[in-house]
């Protein structure tokens, strides 16, 4: 099921009017190039990283990511399904933050390429069901679909679930609200 749709060329002088959290705008096409050609490789998550970051940090996302996305979600397929997990967080919380009021609006020339990336992107997550996973990234695929479908609030309590239990001090197990009411446990 490859993923062809027009997306924003890489040389298109529009990059230099989105806004990006660190760096330059003109470095977004650039750094996709980087991760493109890293895929597979020693540099590939170093490239990651350095590409999210521009568009996407502490839950908040900038106009760039609207067109990131789809050049994205196209490489995902060179990616084998068991390490598209990372790069599906990712773009879940990209649309997630999309649906915040705060956020920019989706500029109308790059909805189409964008929406279509993230129905492929949901059809990628579906197939990763598939697989067997620990718990914590079978739930972190579960906060990507809800995310991806338009439950980013979901998706968030999905994916910080551990974060509604207290630790026990013996273990370091979650203990969940109902436990510590019944025992008295109280940190």
């Amino acid at each position: 099921m490859p993923f062809d749709t027009k997306m924003l060329p890489p040389d298109s002088p529009c990059w230099k009017s989105f806004s990006v959290h660190f760096g330059t705008p003109e470095q977004v096409p650039e750094r996709l190039a980087s991760w493109r050609e890293s895929i597979g490789g020693p540099d590939e998550a170093s490239n990651w990283s350095d590409l999210w970051e521009q568009f996407l940090h502490q839950g908040t996302i900038t106009d760039a990511a609207y067109a990131a996305v789809p050049h994205i979600v196209r490489e995902l397929e060179r990616i084998a399904p068991r390490n598209r997990l990372n790069y599906l967080v990712e773009v879940a919380e990209i649309e997630a933050a999309r649906h915040e009021t705060t956020s920019p609006r989706l500029p109308p020339d790059l909805g189409e390429a964008y929406h279509a990336a993230i129905a492929h992107a949901r059809q990628l997550a579906v197939e990763c069901l598939s697989l067997e996973w620990p718990k914590i990234e079978f739930r972190y695929l579960l906060s990507v679909l809800a995310s991806l479908h338009g439950h980013g609030v979901l998706g968030d309590l999905i994916f910080y679930l551990d974060a509604l239990c207290g630790e026990c001090e013996k273990c370091g197990g979650c203990v969940y609200p109902e436990d510590i009411q019944e025992s008295g446990y109280v940190k």
